[in-house]
């Protein structure tokens, strides 16, 4: 008597077990990916004030000419 509703209970959690499991991997992949974009986010911060900094420089072109004249 027990084994009917056993069955209907296990096909009920059959059809929702992958709805589930993509639920459950979609989080666990925005949890690992989140600290990754905030160390990206870092590095371009880094990288595009070290190119600030070499472009503020003048050039050496310039400099040898304006210490030939």
């Amino acid at each position: 008597m027990t084994t009917a509703p056993m069955n209907i209970s296990s096909e009920m959690i059959h059809s929702l077990l992958p709805l589930f499991m993509v639920t459950v991997l979609s989080y666990g992949l925005e949890a690992l990916t989140k600290p990754l974009s905030g160390i990206v986010l870092t590095t371009r911060l880094l990288d595009k004030v070290g190119k600030g900094i070499r472009g503020a420089a003048p050039p050496i072109n310039s400099l040898i000419w304006s210490a030939t004249w």
